[in-house]
């Protein structure tokens, strides 16, 4: 669908507008629809005498109670329209997320650097003190600009790294590459570069350009993308080549999660750690999984009334199981009509606030196709049972209030 599927080609300014405004509409039609609920549900009790008799049963009195029963349905809608848009950004978003990731190590290495070029000493004495006696790659990546990275017109994703022969090793995962120590190498599977290299750099605040011969290897794991350039090169155009980054080949040590956690707490102002696991997708969406609760018990409580419990008792002529059927029905419909006000206020505004996030000031590149509409059939079509079930479950002289002047 276009919404979740394609960027859409926008500027900045017009892309906050179409997020304005489906949070300011969102808004609104909640604010309408609270005020429609009392009027939907009076109007079903007022017809009900027309309706078939299953339908009459479960709407007889739903209206009683007006003021109780309008509040509890109308926080029931609020839940369902603020649940169907997280259901619809949550998953999507996560699924582009997941199709624009890209590597910034090789699978299983860990990148350590220095913020500052005045920091690498601390941090390499960092790295010594918690994984002492691991092998450690140095690279610079500031030594050079990365304006360099544009092979006719087409951009590299990676980074550039500036070091020596065991670097490069590392870098294209083949110990037998040959090391020129005049040549960059281009490790990636989209660009094919054969030839010459734009190199730009500053000199005593001077800025320069120089070519360098370039030739294109095939990355050792998808979507990897990096451009090595050997020291020597830099060197030889006078730059000083400073060691900023600090690689542990997964060959030699696999970083675990709490070693990265002590050496992120020891690097938290002058440095940081990266451990390339892969895209690592977010649970914190899941939450919404506990909003369709809070809206059930919502509509079960609105649908408590005693005078409904007058109604039912003579249709039920005494029999527990018929109470309970037709508790349950009532509570159906009340849930029925919350989640079908609900679920519309919330596809519209899931779809306009996803087409706001989806809008770019660049062309966007296609993104992995998702639908989100399994995940909201669920919940649209499962609340009202799952109410119903509550409902037939509890206590029948609870849920219509018996005992209370209502």
């Amino acid at each position: 669908m276009w919404a979740t599927r394609w960027g859409v080609y926008h500027d900045d300014g017009s892309s906050a507008m179409w997020f304005l405004v489906s949070l300011f509409g969102g808004v609104l039609l909640l604010w309408g629809a609270a005020h429609f609920v009392p009027w939907m549900l009076a109007a079903l009790d007022r017809r009900s005498t027309r309706f078939p008799r299953a339908l009459r049963l479960a709407t007889r009195r739903l209206g009683g109670g007006l003021a109780r029963t309008s509040a509890g349905a109308a926080s029931g809608m609020i839940v369902i329209a603020t649940t169907t848009p997280l259901l619809i950004l949550g998953p999507t978003m996560q699924a582009q997320n997941e199709g624009r990731y890209r590597p910034l190590a090789r699978a299983g290495a860990a990148v350590i650097g220095a913020d500052t070029a005045t920091e690498p000493a601390t941090v390499r004495s960092i790295i010594d003190q918690e994984l002492p006696g691991v092998p450690l790659l140095t690279a610079g990546i500031r030594t050079l600009s990365p304006s360099f990275n544009a092979f006719d017109g087409t951009e590299l994703v990676g980074e550039t790294y500036v070091g020596g022969q065991a670097l490069l090793r590392h870098l294209t995962g083949n110990p037998d590459i040959p090391y020129d120590p005049a040549t960059a190498v281009l490790v990636s599977a989209d660009i094919e570069q054969q030839g010459y290299i734009p190199i730009h750099y500053t000199l005593s605040g001077i800025d320069s350009v120089t070519y360098l011969p370039v030739i294109s290897v095939p990355p050792p794991e998808p979507d990897w993308e990096a451009l090595f350039v050997p020291e020597e090169a830099a060197r030889t155009l006078g730059v000083t080549v400073t060691p900023d980054r600090f690689i542990i080949d997964p060959a030699h040590h696999q970083v675990s999660i709490p070693e990265e956690e002590r050496l992120a707490r020891r690097l938290l102002v002058i440095g940081f750690v990266h451990v390339e696991r892969g895209f690592q997708p977010t649970t914190a969406w899941y939450v919404v999984a506990a909003l369709p609760l809070l809206a059930v018990a919502a509509v079960v409580r609105a649908s408590r009334s005693f005078a409904a419990y007058r109604v039912l008792r003579r249709l039920s002529a005494g029999s527990s199981l018929t109470l309970r059927l037709l508790t349950a029905a009532r509570a159906l419909t009340a849930s029925l009509c919350s989640t079908a006000l609900g679920g519309l206020i919330g596809i519209g505004v899931g779809l306009c606030v996803l087409r706001a996030k989806n809008a770019y000031s660049l062309e966007p590149a296609p993104l992995p196709s998702f639908s989100p509409w399994p995940a909201v059939t669920a919940l649209l079509a499962g609340l009202p049972v799952l109410t119903a079930l509550a409902a037939a479950l509890l206590p029948p002289s609870w849920l219509t209030g018996r005992g209370t002047a209502r």
